[in-house]
Formats: C-alpha cells, structure tokens, sequence
C-alpha cells in the first residue's frame, strides 16, 4: 500500500505513518524504495519535528511538553508528535520518501510504501489495558485512540460514531428549520434534504455513483466483449459505468445521466467493493469519490452496426487489457508506419499507405476500436489505442501522452525530451502476451 500527500507537514505525513504502525503492532513495516527510484532524486522521512499549539502557536517536541506548558486543547493529540527517537518506530521512518520541489522540478510530495507481513493481532479488552493513559508509552507499546478503536469489533449499523452523531444533530437543525422556516421554500428544501439524510446515513453527498457495467448496460457490454474477443478469465465485474450526481432544487439528488455511460471504468477488486458497497442509493454510508479506476473504454461518435461496439479503448489502461483481447490487435512489422502515424498531424494515416503486410488484416475489420503495437526504433513493441474508420487508422493518444510514446519508440525529438521525461510510459516497451508474440 502507498500513503502519499502532496505536503511537506509531517504530521500529516510520518506522524501518519507512525501511527499506522503503532496501531497494527508488527503487521505492518515500511518499505525502502529509495534506490529504485534513481536518477529520481528524494530525501529520507524524518524522524523529529515540532508541532504547534493550536491555540498559541508555540512550537512543542513531545506531547508531554505541549500540555504542561500550555492549555489543554483536544486538537492537541499524542499522535501528531515524533516517535521517541529510541523506539523502533521511529529507526524506520527514514525510510520513507520526501520530493522537494527543487529537486526534480516538481511540487513538493511525500510517499510512503507499506507491506502487510501478518495478520493485525486482536488486541485485549480488559479493564488492564483500557485503563493506559492515550498517549502513555509502556516499554514499547503506544496506546493511541486508533489503538483502543482496535479493542472491539466496530458495527457502523449498531454503534455510534462521531459521523452518527453528526448527523443527529442535522437532523435536529432540519426539524427546527421545518417548523421555523421564514418561507415554504426553506422549509420545502429542509424537507427534502431530512428525507436524503435519513435514508442514506451520511451528510455526504455522492458526486458521482458507480455501478457496475454488467448490472447498468448488459447489452453493451456483451458486444463490447464480443467484439474485442475477450477472453473467459477477463473479470468483467471490474468494470463500471460512472454517473454523475447533482442535486435537485428541492434538495434531493438527482443522477443526471442515464443509459450508457461514455466511459467503462476499470477497477481493482478492493476499489471495486469499496465503490460497490460505497455508492448507489442502497449505501447506507456514501462515499464522496472524486475519481477512481482507470478509464478503460470511451464511448465514440462513429456509426456502427448493431453487433460492433462504439467502445473504444482508453490509452491509459492499454497494456492492462492487453492480455485479455483475441481480436482487434494488430502488430506492424515495419518503423516506417510508426513515424509515419505518430508524427502525422492528424495523428492518422490511409490504411494502403501503410509498410507492414500485417496491415492487410485491418482492411477486414469493421470500423471501431483496436490496439496497435507499434515497433519501436530499438525493436520493442508500444501499444497504443487506435480507432478503425472506413478507410484509415487513427491513434488515439493524446497530446499530452504522445511525447512519452514517441520516446518509448524512439522518435523522440530534442524538443520533446523534456515533457516526455515528466510522462509516465515505460521507456522499455511492452512485453507482448504469449498469443501476440510474433512467429519467427
């Protein structure tokens, strides 16, 4: 698991780190990736640092000191500060990665990697334990409130939480504003808003909702299956349709978009569930998701027939469905038709124009979706997203992306070498699944 945060505080940063080992007891260990990131330059976490008093300002270095010297304030948690420089926490901490900004020309970032090495223990509940101080360290145990969250099992249908409570006391604010209301459109809205409060638990709103692309567009997916010859062990029930929520005048929300979505989101499984289980109107607790998965298919304007699809693949999970597909994969033998398409204008070029004899299999192919694997200068495959029309072939790589494939191919001018280094495909190329690798 990777925690990262585009700040350079650390208590959002180690603190969070700390705390998370902490609260597993050895079920978690930092994991030093620095080297692997080389020429890419980055700083070790630290393991000491100075938390302010939320009321004063003044600087503190433990949580002891904090409180004795000032007010007591609940903001104030053991948590924010460092480990004890002697813990075994506190050795690994360095392990973590800071970017500073002047260092590679970027923003400032931090990441930590974290590896699971054993189950979480449960945690006793006796009157013993419970009884430690928050923030009391014994021997080398930190008793923190993640830490006594741990000593039961959390029911979010049964016990109360801080979020439960919350939404309590927006009930209570909703009723009032009912009954008081200085016109019958405030109170029209209150009404509505108590009735989207009571029956989905939670203040948050959803911004958009996920559903998965099997129960919300069967149809389409199964063509869409069809058509690119998807194999048995693709996991269909990966796939997303994404809809946007707005809300209502009267306060209700209101899925704006129905049918097909223009995008089929691919996820990975434990993103799946959370999304499954997070959205939709059933979700008792709504997640507020802003983005998630990758955009695997895009819905396109051109014509087809009914047993074609009008889904075509997203560049950014390319290399990912590759595997999968039995159809619409085409490899061009000769570079020529690599220069030839990247560094045209449009991006597209006639399909009789093409060098690679491989091209004749496109001229049966209805128009939609493919994947092109591109010869690179150096012998390696690229694969890129590519559209079939009548009469050509167009890649669909955007302006963005395309200095890091042409450098991947290696076309790469001296212009583009500098975007192309701030880009994320692998220069190495692609290492074709067993079905599409050539014959000799």
């Amino acid at each position: 698991m990777v925690y990262s945060t585009c700040s350079m505080s650390p208590v959002e940063n180690e603190a969070v780190v700390a705390e998370l080992l902490r609260a597993t007891r050895g079920a978690l260990e930092v994991v030093d990736v620095r080297n692997s990131l080389a020429p890419f330059k980055v700083c070790e976490g630290l393991r000491k640092w100075r938390v302010a008093h939320p009321q004063t300002s003044h600087m503190y270095s433990a949580y002891a000191e904090a409180i004795a010297g000032e007010s007591y304030d609940k903001r104030l948690i053991p948590g924010a500060f460092a480990p004890n420089e002697s813990s075994s926490i506190s050795a690994v901490l360095p392990r973590c990665i800071r970017i500073l900004p002047h260092m590679n020309d970027t923003g400032g970032f931090f990441v930590a990697v974290l590896e699971k090495v054993s189950d979480v223990p449960q945690l006793s509940t006796s009157k013993t334990q419970e009884s430690i101080p928050i923030g009391v360290e014994t021997g080398s145990e930190h008793r923190c409130e993640s830490c006594i969250d741990d000593l039961r099992a959390y029911d979010s249908e049964v016990d109360a939480d801080g979020e439960e409570e919350e939404r309590q006391r927006q009930l209570q604010k909703l009723e009032n504003a009912i009954a008081n209301g200085r016109s019958e459109q405030e109170r029209t809205k209150a009404v509505a808003r108590r009735e989207r409060v009571e029956r989905s638990g939670s203040l948050a709103r959803e911004l958009a909702r996920y559903i998965p692309a099997m129960d919300a567009i069967s149809d389409e997916v199964k063509s869409l299956m069809s058509f690119y010859g998807f194999d048995d062990e693709f996991p269909v029930h990966l796939l997303f349709c994404r809809y946007h929520i707005e809300m209502s005048n009267d306060g209700s929300d209101v899925q704006s978009h129905q049918g097909a979505s223009n995008q089929l989101i691919f996820c990975a499984e434990g993103v799946a569930q959370l999304l499954s289980c997070g959205t939709g109107k059933h979700a008792r607790r709504k997640l507020k998701v802003l983005t998630g998965g990758l955009r695997a298919f895009e819905k396109d304007r051109f014509e087809v027939s009914a047993r074609d699809s009008q889904y075509r693949l997203g560049q950014e999970a390319v290399e990912l469905l590759l595997p999968y597909l039995r159809r619409r994969v085409v490899a061009l033998h000769d570079v020529a038709d690599t220069r030839l398409l990247l560094n045209a204008q449009g991006k597209n070029a006639a399909i009789a124009a093409l060098c690679s004899p491989e091209s004749a299999e496109m001229q049966d192919w209805s128009p939609g979706g493919c994947i092109l694997l591109l010869r690179a200068e150096d012998g390696q495959r690229v694969p890129v997203s590519a559209l079939r029309t009548r009469h050509a072939i167009n890649v669909y790589v955007n302006d963005v992306e395309l200095p890091a494939v042409k450098k991947a191919c290696g076309l790469v001018s001296a212009l583009d070498e500098e975007v192309a280094e701030e880009t994320a495909v692998p220069a190495e190329g692609c290492a074709l699944p067993q079905h599409l690798t050539e014959a000799p």
